[in-house]
């Protein structure tokens, strides 16, 4: 379970209070709109790439967090937000360094 699932996912009793988006937070502290679709994405493609190897998911993967790092409202969301988005690309790209090897990620990972 990635921190942002365990950070903004379903708690007990929030159950009928979350949002319909993959990792959505408890309304209490709601994921941005205008990062939902890039969040989906980046998870839905973490998920291809963990069942069937497809190396090209991650490059999506990669792409949708760099969406929501380098969006121009990331740096006026909740502190925990922003820790889980950078923890989860640093999580992609190790991903990808591990399954194609390119140091840029493990480089990248690292300044996150």
């Amino acid at each position: 379970m990635s921190i942002f699932s365990r950070l903004f996912g379903k708690k007990p009793g929030h159950l009928g209070q979350t949002q319909d988006a993959p990792g959505a937070a408890a309304s209490s502290l709601p994921l941005p709109p205008e990062f939902r679709e890039d969040i989906r994405t980046a998870r839905k493609s973490v998920k291809r790439f963990l069942r069937f190897g497809d190396a090209s998911a991650l490059d999506a993967a990669s792409s949708a967090w760099e969406r929501v790092l380098n969006h121009p409202a990331f740096p006026g969301t909740e502190a925990r937000f922003q820790l889980a988005a950078s923890n989860n690309a640093g999580r992609v790209l190790l991903r990808r360094y591990r399954a194609q090897g390119r140091v840029q990620d493990l480089d990248r990972a690292l300044e996150l």
